[in-house]
């Protein structure tokens, strides 16, 4: 058995989208719906409203969602994760949190935006869960802000981000050990 597991960038979705911006909550929802995603990790979802008001109304009773802000170093400070999913096909393990391990700010070995993680097994097994899915919601920096220092070009910072990401919160995410020690599939997701 499969599971099919996404990832968009939602451009500063807000309650106020379907004027300003021409979202179609409903559209959004059809298309989760039709693609069969079992779960789907969100970034620029301004707030926890328009999670638990537009989306996942549109999507129905099995479904749920968990929304936080990273709390970034740059002025995006609203631009917060979600992470939806179907909840007959999966099930949460436990809340969802921002990955705070890895430094924010500035400079080499740092994230702009710290990511979140979230662990999810099958819902409905007999006997319980046989795998874990553990998943990373990123927001890699686009463009720099004028905060930051001038030795990095933009292309220079969203490596390193990546680099970030990859080396340290994947391998520490990943290695971490939970109560039944059952096999683990991490994935790094998000834009």
């Amino acid at each position: 058995m499969g599971y099919v597991i996404g990832s968009f960038n939602t451009l500063k979705m807000s309650l106020q989208s379907n004027k300003d911006s021409k979202k179609d909550f409903v559209n959004i929802a059809r298309i989760i719906k039709q693609e069969r995603f079992d779960v789907v990790a969100l970034q620029e979802v301004m707030n926890e409203m328009v999670l638990k008001s537009k989306i996942l109304p549109a999507l129905g009773p099995d479904w749920d969602g968990k929304w936080l802000s990273p709390t970034p170093f740059t002025s995006a400070s609203n631009e917060g994760y979600a992470f939806i999913w179907n909840t007959k096909r999966l099930r949460l393990v436990n809340e969802p949190v921002i990955y705070q391990r890895v430094s924010s700010g500035v400079g080499y070995g740092r994230l702009i935006r710290p990511p979140m993680v979230a662990r999810f097994t099958p819902s409905g097994l007999l006997g319980g869960s046989n795998f874990e899915l553990r998943l990373i919601n990123t927001h890699i920096i686009f463009g720099k802000p004028s905060s930051l220092e001038r030795t990095l070009s933009d292309h220079e910072l969203r490596r390193e981000e990546l680099k970030v990401l990859s080396e340290t919160v994947y391998r520490l995410f990943s290695s971490n050990r939970y109560g039944d020690n059952m096999p683990a599939y991490t994935i790094l997701m998000g834009d």
